[in-house]
C-alpha cells in the first residue's frame, strides 16, 4: 500500500502528469475519465490521481506499477464501500462521528498548510547568518567515534562524576561498575555531526575527544565519551539547500503557531463544567502542516540514544 509522504511529491507529480496526459488522450479519442467500473460505481482518473498524489512513490520505480497498485486499492476500497452501504454501516453513529472527525481535521489541516506555504523562501542572508552561527554543523563539522554506557540507576551519577574528576578511565568506570553489581549496557558507534540533535550537537562541539558528558535519561543516565573525531568541513555552498530547507521548514512552523495562537486570542472559547477548572493552561494538539524540524542534513533527527 502507499504511505503518505510530502517527501516525494516531486515525483508522485510526475505520475500524475502523466497520468494526466494519458486522460486528455482518453477523452480526445471519445472515451471518459473512469479508470473502473465496480458494479454501478464509477472509479475515475481523478481518484487515481489524487491517490497517486499522496503515494510515497520511490525515484525509479515502475510507474505503470504503481498506477496499477492504485487502482487496484481503489477498487477494492469501492467494494468494501458498497459492501458496508449494503449493511448500513455508513448510518452508524459511531461511522457518522468518524467521518465527521475526519471532515473537520482534513478542512483545519488544508488551513495550516495555506498558512505555512505562505512564507517567502529563506533569504541567502539567513543561508549565511546560519551557516556561520553554525560552525559545528559546517565549517568545524566533525565525525564522532562514541563510547556509550547506559546505566539504570540514576544514584550512580555521583559516583561516575568523582570517578572521571580523579581523572580515570571509561574502561576502570566499566570495572567499577561490575564489581557493584550495576546493570549498565555499553555500545560504540560512529555518527556524524549532522546526525545529532542540535542541542547535543552544539555540546559535544566544545568537547575534546577523550571526554565525557553525562546525560539523564529516565531513572537513569547515559555516559557518553567522544572516544575520537576527526574534522570534515562542509562548504557553503553544498550547505546552501539542506539550509534553506531547514529554514523554510522553521518558520512554516512558527507561523502556524503563531496563527493557532492567535485564533484562540480572538475566538470566544468558554470551557464548561468539569473542563472549566482545567482551562487555565490549555495544551491544544493542532493538525501539523507537512513541514519538517529536522536540523539542515539527512538524518538529523534520529539523534544520539539519551540526548533528546
Amino acid at each position: 500500500m502507499f504511505a503518505v509522504s510530502i517527501r516525494h511529491v516531486g515525483v508522485a507529480l510526475l505520475v500524475v502528469t502523466m497520468l494526466a496526459a494519458c486522460g486528455s488522450k482518453s477523452k480526445e479519442s471519445g472515451s471518459t475519465q473512469v479508470a473502473a467500473k465496480v458494479n454501478d460505481e464509477e472509479v475515475t482518473v481523478h481518484q487515481l490521481n489524487g491517490l497517486l498524489g499522496k503515494a510515497n512513490i520511490p525515484a525509479g520505480a515502475d510507474v505503470n506499477q504503481a498506477r496499477k497498485q492504485a487502482l487496484d486499492r481503489l477498487v477494492e476500497e469501492s467494494l468494501l464501500v458498497q459492501a458496508a452501504k449494503e449493511k448500513k454501516l455508513d448510518r452508524d453513529p459511531r461511522v457518522v462521528q468518524a467521518i465527521e472527525a475526519a471532515r473537520r481535521e482534513v478542512i483545519a489541516r488544508a488551513y495550516l498548510e495555506q498558512v505555512a506555504n505562505g512564507q517567502a523562501k529563506p533569504t541567502d542572508q539567513a543561508v549565511s547568518a546560519y551557516y556561520s552561527e553554525h560552525p559545528e554543523l559546517f565549517a568545524q563539522r566533525r565525525v564522532y567515534s562514541f563510547r556509550e554506557l547506559a546505566i539504570a540507576d540514576g544514584s550512580k551519577q555521583s559516583l561516575v562524576k568523582s570517578h572521571f574528576d580523579a581523572g580515570k578511565s571509561m574502561d576502570d568506570l566499566i570495572n567499577v561498575l561490575r564489581a557493584e553489581n550495576v546493570r549498565f549496557a555499553a555500545n560504540a558507534f560512529v555518527k556524524p555531526a549532522e546526525q545529532l540533535p542540535l542541542d547535543a550537537a552544539r555540546r559535544l562541539h566544545t568537547l575534546k575527544d577523550g571526554e565525557v558528558t553525562i546525560v539523564p535519561r529516565g531513572e537513569g543516565f547515559i555516559v557518553l565519551q567522544i572516544a575520537a573525531s576527526r574534522t570534515e568541513p562542509v562548504e557553503q555552498a553544498k550547505a546552501k539547500q539542506a539550509i534553506e530547507q531547514f529554514l523554510s521548514n522553521q518558520a512554516k512552523s512558527e507561523a502556524v503557531a503563531a496563527e493557532v495562537k492567535r485564533l484562540r486570542s480572538a475566538g470566544k472559547i468558554n470551557y464548561v463544567g468539569d473542563f472549566a477548572k482545567e482551562a487555565t493552561s490549555p495544551s491544544v494538539t493542532t493538525p501539523e502542516p507537512s513541514t519538517s524540524q529536522s536540523a539542515p542534513a539527512e538524518g538529523m533527527q534520529q539523534g544520539i540514544k539519551g540526548l533528546k
